[in-house]
Formats: C-alpha cells, sequence, structure tokens
C-alpha cells in the first residue's frame, strides 16, 4: 500500500476546503523531520483526519520514534485509564473538549499582563525531581540511532546547557560519574 499516497491526497483535500467546525493544525512535514512552522507547511485537519495522517507518518517512516510518540499521545485518553482510543473516538473527544472549552472561555479576556507572567512561567520551568526520575525510567532501554547521537554531540559542543550557560566542572565531573554508574550497571 501507498500510504504516501494517500497522506499527501489528505493533505491535499485539506488544502483545497474551508472547514466550519473544529480543526487541528498538522504540519505536512514534521518538524522532526525538519519541517518549518510557515504557513505552507500547516494544514487544518479535522481531529479524524490528524489522527489518521499521524497513523499515516508512522507507516511512511517507520522508525522515527518522534512521530510513533506523537501518534501514541493522540491514542491513549489519561481520562479513560489509559486506554486506547481509535480515530472517531479521539474526534469526538476533541470535539466537545473544544466546544467545551469555548463557552467556559466565552466573553473572557487575558490581560497582557497575565500573558507575559504565562510567558515567564513557562520560559523558567524545570521539572520536578519526580518528572526527570520517569523521563530516565521511560527513557532506559532505548535505543538511539547514531545520527540522533550525533546530533546531541552536536548541540553539546563546547559544554554548554541548554540554557546556553558553560558547564561547570563540577557539572561535568557529575554527569561522568553517572555515565560510568549507568554503564557499569548496565553490562
Amino acid at each position: 500500500m501507498d500510504y504516501k499516497k494517500i497522506y499527501d491526497a489528505l493533505v491535499e483535500r485539506a488544502r483545497n476546503r474551508t472547514n466550519t467546525g473544529y480543526v487541528e493544525k498538522h504540519h505536512i512535514t514534521p518538524r522532526c523531520l525538519q519541517g518549518t512552522d510557515d504557513a505552507s507547511n500547516v494544514v487544518s485537519l479535522t481531529a479524524r483526519e490528524h489522527y489518521v495522517a499521524h497513523l499515516l507518518l508512522i507507516k511512511i517512516y517507520p522508525g522515527n520514534h518522534k512521530l510513533i510518540y506523537a501518534a501514541a499521545l493522540m491514542c491513549s485518553d489519561v481520562h479513560n485509564n489509559g486506554q486506547r482510543i481509535g480515530n472517531r473516538l479521539y474526534e469526538w473527544l476533541k470535539t466537545r473538549r473544544s466546544g467545551a472549552m469555548s463557552e467556559l472561555h466565552k466573553g473572557k479576556t487575558v490581560s497582557e499582563e497575565t500573558r507575559q507572567k504565562l510567558r515567564e512561567k513557562n520560559r523558567n520551568y524545570r521539572p520536578t525531581e519526580e518528572a526527570r526520575r520517569k523521563q530516565s525510567v521511560a527513557q532506559m532501554g532505548k535505543i538511539t540511532s547514531e545520527e540522533t547521537k550525533a546530533k546531541i554531540s552536536a548541540a553539546n559542543m563546547g559544554g554548554k546547557t541548554r540554557t546556553g550557560q558553560k558547564s561547570s566542572e563540577e557539572h561535568k565531573r557529575r554527569i561522568s560519574e553517572a555515565l560510568k554508574e549507568y554503564h557499569r550497571n548496565k553490562g
């Protein structure tokens, strides 16, 4: 089956219509595949189409773990005991949630001061120790491609952290020790 052809047809159909109901923005070329946020790379899909589009992307790029992760998030409903959901139920839930949120916020405005506070809060977000532990456990045993390893290595050149600050010698030493411990326990 030509999944790429099906995907392209889905995107083309969405480009050539006007939506009146609930829609979700979808990156035609996903960002994890060097897609951009340009308007030419974004299309409005119904929730069902969005769900199907992500499943098609997995079929087209079967080794891309980021695409698999994105689709998995769409397929699990945390309010339904984590049970998997299909495209029709996904669309039904998303449409109703959108309507409920619109109704809840109807007539409300957010001040520029509140927007600035939210931006600042998100900019300074640091995950809790528990969140970091869960992320670590989730990553254990996963295989990282050579391409991904090269990207990580290139990003870490110069010993800078995610925020662009220079890593201290103490920080480098702790990371080194943790990696050595991890590899000792792994083998």
